[in-house]
């Protein structure tokens, strides 16, 4: 199996995961699985000390009856996969010790932002504007807030360090609905660089909040924006945690995803079934001609009790454009743990994510896969129906292999055709 490590080329550089313009690393609270095959590239070593991590997530994510996961057929293991696994060995989310090193979270309305941002305190707007130079946003708490990022010059946001916790403002994201807590306008040039971030709902305390992103990526197809993601922390987002509509290069890695196409449990006092929808952890949705590389590895990526219907947890769609054809130059999901689980408590769904990841063309959408690279992914398909992996569209170059089910140890392969049931990870 081969490990993809690359420049975005924005301000900093990942390869060996050397970060610049963060904290030094604390390391301590990181135990690196001392097996690993992929130490160089799997994040451990380069880890701040996020503070989500449990080193018994294994143990946790089996909630469906399972009894043990296998890393081969016959192999029962405690740590399955072969690498060191975002928010189980090493931690993400934010650094404790570098909030206390500020004297505590700042926040909007209080603390000064930089030049650039104006803040609506009506409608709990924040609004930066980018004229070509790079804004940084370190050590925030932007709880009950959206940042929207203007701007057909260019510039990077540095998104390092903050967090966001639902309040309960459900008029409010009514209105908002199609939109999310940190997104660009459909004229932006503007890349977004997120490092040990966190983006929470509760579920429970707040079951009928209609924020459908948590980061959206809309900008204009013609500077193809980048955006890279790593070492944070998504729970219980409502549909997509992380949803891309530009053409520009992603990289996402080393984070933690747990919960999505969340609306509360039926036995929690849901009021607003409107609100429910399907889901994706990350979804690429293509409406350019041309989509640059999209990079997926090393994440953790499970649904809990508390979710609902879901589509995916990765989504390359080509999407609703029959004037001209779609082309993916190269897509890859490898070397990612993806769970679904059935939800206990929801009677009406059979299972919480219809595949693991899928491609595919939807409404009038027609294109083109130079290459997936689909490969080292272990995953546990009890609640995905009615199959693991889906390709709609399939690509002109497939490279996949040491896909292993968690639930035998066995490999499978991607399935070229939907059939009209399947089993979740079919043996390869």
């Amino acid at each position: 199996m081969k490990v993809i490590a690359f420049t975005l080329g924005i301000g900093f550089v990942i390869a060996g995961c050397i970060v610049q313009g963060v904290a030094a690393p604390d390391r301590t609270a990181a135990t690196c699985y001392a097996k690993s095959e992929f130490a160089s590239v799997d994040g451990c070593s380069s880890a701040l000390r996020g503070r989500i991590k449990d080193q018994s997530l294994f143990t946790t994510m089996r909630m469906s009856g399972q009894d043990r996961y296998y890393s081969a057929p016959g192999t029962q293991s405690d740590h399955p996969v072969p690498f060191s696994a975002a928010g189980v060995d090493y931690g993400v989310g934010n650094v404790d010790s570098d909030i206390a090193a500020q004297g505590g979270y700042k926040t909007p309305g209080v603390s000064e932002l930089p030049a650039g941002a104006t803040l609506d305190s009506v409608n709990h707007v924040i609004t930066l504007r980018f004229t070509g130079s790079d804004i940084t946003l370190q050590g925030w708490d932007f709880t009950g807030w959206t940042v929207a990022l203007i701007g057909s010059s260019g510039g990077t946001l540095h998104w390092w360090n903050n967090q966001w916790k639902e309040s309960d403002f459900t008029n409010r994201q009514t209105s908002l609905r199609g939109t999310g807590i940190l997104r660009t306008s459909v004229d932006s040039c503007t890349n977004i660089d997120v490092r040990n971030s966190e983006f929470v709902r509760d579920v429970v305390k707040y079951p009928n909040a209609a924020w459908e992103f948590y980061i959206f990526q809309n900008g204009s197809g013609a500077c193809k924006p980048k955006t890279s993601i790593y070492y944070s922390y998504f729970e219980s987002v409502t549909q997509h945690a992380v949803r891309i509509q530009s053409s520009g290069p992603t990289d996402v890695r080393w984070n933690l995803f747990k919960g999505m196409g969340q609306c509360g449990d039926n036995n929690a006092g849901l009021t607003n079934p409107a609100l429910c929808a399907h889901g994706n952890f990350y979804v690429q949705f293509a409406t350019q001609p041309e989509v640059e590389v999209q990079n997926l590895q090393f994440n953790t990526m499970y649904t809990d009790d508390h979710s609902m219907s879901a589509t995916s947890q990765i989504s390359f769609f080509i999407y609703g454009k029959p004037e001209f054809v779609i082309h993916f130059k190269k897509l890859i999901a490898s070397h990612n743990i993806l769970v679904s689980n059935t939800n206990p408590h929801h009677s009406k769904v059979s299972g919480t994510v219809a595949f693991l990841t899928q491609t595919m063309a939807q409404g009038n959408g027609s294109g083109v896969i130079d290459e997936l690279e689909y490969e080292g992914n272990y995953t546990d398909c009890t609640g995905s129906y009615p199959i693991g992996i889906r390709l709609g569209v399939v690509p002109k170059v497939l490279k996949e292999s040491g896909n292993v089910n968690l639930l035998t140890g066995e490999t499978y392969r991607p399935n070229a055709f939907l059939p009209a049931r399947g089993n979740g990870c079919k043996k390869f």
